[in-house]
């Protein structure tokens, strides 16, 4: 009888601590989730309340415009007036013809990677600009590749590390002479990879955070100059955009099955060779499902950063088909929570893609 009341006292106990922790661990996360509502609210009424300056031929250079978030953010600039030069990977690319047709858009051939091919648009940008400078850079130009990290190889994480991160700071560092002589603005496409660190998003994440260390470092030293800094972060727009076409699944395929050939047997094995390859493809793809199907809300960030009179240094945006986008909330609150609880808010709120 005496073992059988410690048992039931010592369930109980165990049930007492459970029940608190959950409680506890409830109400952290309905505190952060009131904070950020809070912040956003604040962040929203104060958007709305301030005003747009005057286009004035200003000139704005975007990069990536071939499809997706550069694209439809040329043609809104464009739109509102701002004289365009949409950087595009292949000039003759069927994104790069619509932009050659629309009124104040100037379409250049743009390698991110390539210093001489920034050199060239430089030139060309500067006759644009005439004596009033650049008045802002878009830095947009991007894509994705996911794996473990034992699989991926070096090759595969410098190249994405060369167009997203490097890319980011070629250009930047190629225009501020004339983004400083404008007193202008530097907008950079991060993403909630910029703050979250999922499964098999070393190489993408490693880029991400990268251009967010980057920019908050050019605010500290451009504020002098009066330019101004802006950081995206968009979450999931991937089914609005190019990063899911058809073209991108087979290239990340055919990635991550050279890298896999690349690897020891042992860690072939270990992986499960071709199945997780198959298993991160088919990850990758299903994550359209909860896609929104257009860039809209990205845009209209954009347009702020480059228009408003008092616009914020960070944008992040929703981009889920659901209510709540988890990976940006849980992004913003990542420095409240303790490190080993917030495995258990993104395995709650199902937020690894």
């Amino acid at each position: 009888m005496e073992r059988l009341l410690l048992g039931a006292c010592h369930a109980f106990g165990v049930v007492v601590v459970l029940y608190t922790m959950w409680m506890l661990l409830s109400s952290v996360l309905l505190l952060t989730l009131v904070v950020v509502g809070v912040m956003m609210s604040c962040r929203f009424v104060a958007r709305h309340l301030d005003s747009c300056l005057p286009v004035d031929g200003r000139v704005v250079l975007i990069t990536g415009c071939d499809t997706g978030i550069g694209h439809e953010s040329a043609v809104a600039a464009a739109q509102r007036g701002l004289t365009v030069v949409a950087g595009c990977l292949n000039k003759d690319s069927e994104g790069a013809s619509r932009l050659a047709a629309i009124k104040r858009v100037h379409v250049l051939q743009l390698d991110v990677t390539s210093d001489d091919s920034i050199q060239a648009a430089l030139e060309e940008v500067t006759k644009l600009c005439d004596d009033k400078g650049l008045w802002a850079v878009v830095n947009n130009a991007g894509f994705n590749r996911q794996a473990p990290v034992e699989l991926m190889s070096m090759d595969t994480f410098r190249h994405v590390a060369d167009v997203m991160l490097f890319g980011t700071v070629r250009v930047t560092k190629a225009f501020l002479p004339l983004i400083r002589q404008a007193k202008g603005r530097v907008v950079t496409m991060s993403s909630d990879r910029g703050m979250m660190s999922p499964a098999n998003s070393a190489a993408y994440c490693i880029a991400k955070h990268g251009i967010e260390t980057f920019s908050d470092v050019l605010q500290e030293e451009m504020t002098r100059f009066d330019v101004t800094v802006c950081i995206l972060q968009p979450g999931h727009f991937g089914a609005a955009t190019a990063i899911i076409n058809p073209q991108a699944v087979d290239a990340m395929r055919a990635s991550l099955e050279r890298d896999l050939q690349r690897c020891t047997e042992e860690v072939q094995m270990t992986y499960h060779g071709q199945r997780t390859v198959d298993d991160v493809v088919q990850k990758f793809v299903g994550s359209k499902d909860y896609s929104p199907s257009d860039v809209t809300p990205v845009v209209h960030a954009v347009m702020h950063a480059l228009l408003s009179t008092r616009p914020a240094h960070r944008y992040p945006v929703h981009g889920t088909t659901g209510p709540v986008d988890w990976g940006i909330v849980l992004g913003q609150i990542k420095p409240l929570v303790p490190d080993k609880v917030l495995p258990w808010i993104q395995t709650l709120v199902m937020v690894r893609k």
